[in-house]
Parts: structure tokens; sequence; C-alpha cells
């Protein structure tokens, strides 16, 4: 079992956006049959066989075992990943005019975001038992204007410079990605426009 499953096309999110469907990957962290399935639900073994179906179709559940039962073969399913994601793309329209200057730097935060949620996912799948050595870096910071923010930016680059040449070298040692964003803090935000 993954430890996290990204979905990136609309088509996969719709398979797994059902209630029903997702009690089921729910349940499915730990290995069950259909019949199990049904019972726990109240359903139908043929209902809950077309979900998993649909579900395994889409690469969302697995098979772990097939028995024979009598003239049946049972199967055991269990859910692909521990957790699913579902990526910012599926919901991102494509802003035009003032809407494009105005949200661009935000759609590229979103793709950072991702970017790290992908990154680190398959870190996780790789080192299920294995200590990985990161480093998670949150702070709070006040700027008034438009000139403050260019003014951050400017000094932010001038110091992480020296840092960054130094560190930069490729000479076989474990390389490590930087990925430094700032936003404004939506509930700060939210609180400025409160009546």
């Amino acid at each position: 079992m993954r430890e996290l499953v990204p979905i990136r096309e609309l088509a996969t999110a719709k398979v797994l956006l059902n209630p029903i469907r997702i009690e089921l990957v729910r349940r499915l962290r730990e290995p069950r049959t259909c019949g199990e399935l049904a019972s726990e639900l109240g359903l139908t073994p043929q209902r809950v066989g077309n979900h998993l179906k649909a579900l395994r179709d889409a690469g969302l559940v697995t098979v772990t075992a097939q028995r024979r039962v009598r003239n049946l073969i049972e199967a055991t399913y269990q859910a692909a990943g521990k957790a699913y994601w579902l990526s910012p793309r599926l919901l991102r329209e494509e802003p035009t005019g003032r809407e494009l200057a105005d949200q661009l730097s935000l759609h590229n935060l979103l793709v950072t975001a991702e970017v790290i949620t992908e990154d680190v996912a398959r870190l996780l799948d790789r080192t299920a038992d294995e200590e990985v050595p990161s480093l998670g870096l949150t702070i709070e910071i006040s700027l008034a204007s438009a000139a403050d923010r260019k003014a951050f930016a400017t000094d932010l680059l001038e110091a992480l410079r020296p840092v960054v040449e130094r560190y930069s070298t490729d000479d076989g040692k474990q390389r490590f990605k930087l990925q430094i964003v700032a936003y404004p803090d939506p509930d700060a935000e939210s609180e400025r426009h409160e009546p």
C-alpha cells in the first residue's frame, strides 16, 4: 500500500468522489472481501462489486488475494494508498485578461505546492521505514506596501546568494530542493475584510 495516491485526472476523481466509494476506500485500509463490505454497509454484494470494479479499474483499490469458493472466485481488496490527494489542477480554470495578471503568482504557488506534495509522496513511498532528512520552516513577516514587498524580496535574495553559492556545487553529495514562497496569510486577510 502506498503512502499517498495522487489523483491528477478528472476521470479518476469522478470515480472516487461518490459517497459509497469513499466509504469503501476508507474501509479498505484493511483487506476485505466484497461480501464483507456488503454486510458492513448493508448493500447487496452486486452493488458493492460494481463499485469495487470501478475503483479497481481506476487504480484506487487493488486485489490482494483470490480464492475459489464453490464455483466462484472470491477476491480480497485493499486500498491502493493510505491517503488520496486531489491535484489542484483538477479545479484550476485558466484565467484571462486582468484575472491572469492578478492570479499569476498565486497559480505559480499552487504549482510549487503541487510539486512539493508529489516529491514528498514519492519519498514516502520509497522510504517507508527510513528517516529522510528534511527541513520545514514557516515564518510570518509584515509588509505594508508593494515597495516593502519588493525591498523584502531583494533583501532575501541578497542574503541567500552566498549560502546558495556555497552549497550549490555538484560534487556527488546528496541533492536537496529548496523552495521559498511568500503569500498573504488568508486568515489575516479575512479578518481585515470583516465588517
